[in-house]
């Protein structure tokens, strides 16, 4: 019996490890594209007529929200991408919006990466971290050098009430587009 609940244990570990991967994969990825494409590969004609081409590194940043803008997928269209911890809740969110070429946004798409996992709240430990650049001359979140995440996630348990525990941390630089 005892080794059955072990074997679920290890289950459980695994799943929450795959799973927490994936989105840290995921966000990590996108979060190293923020700020691309950036006014500097365009000629300021086109960035004056179409200012939505260009993407702004970093909106918001806050211990359980970051709002940044990239040309994720590489399709040429820009996003303003959310990774969010709502308050009081253990699921981690990912909210994509197009923007389209006039700098308006268009509809959002909200998915959920994590569900009923997210343990930072709860431990009262921030998702997200920051430095700044302090030779940089623009203001914050603007000057946000890098991002630091720290994913602590927690399975509701097994038959036995043993619950699986995974941390996962990241360092996304912000590239220099």
């Amino acid at each position: 019996l005892q080794s059955y609940h072990g074997v679920q244990l290890r289950l459980a570990s695994s799943t929450l490890f795959d799973n927490g991967t994936m989105a840290l994969n995921q966000m990590t990825r996108e979060l190293r594209m923020a700020g691309y494409p950036s006014a500097k590969l365009f000629a300021s004609s086109a960035v004056a007529s179409s200012p939505g081409i260009v993407a702004t590194p970093f909106v918001t940043v806050s211990a359980y929200d970051v709002v940044f803008e990239a040309d994720a997928n590489q399709d040429g269209t820009v996003e303003q991408i959310e990774y969010v911890l709502a308050p009081g809740s253990q699921d981690l969110y990912r909210k994509s919006t197009l923007k389209n070429p006039n700098g308006t946004l268009r509809s959002s798409t909200v998915t959920t990466l994590l569900l009923n996992n997210v343990q930072n709240q709860i431990r009262g430990t921030p998702l997200f971290a920051w430095n700044i650049n302090s030779s940089d001359t623009h203001s914050f979140p603007l000057n946000v050098q890098a991002v630091y995440i720290n994913l602590l996630l927690q399975s509701s348990g097994n038959e036995s009430g043993s619950a699986a525990r995974v941390t996962l941390t990241a360092t996304c630089p912000r590239m220099n587009f």
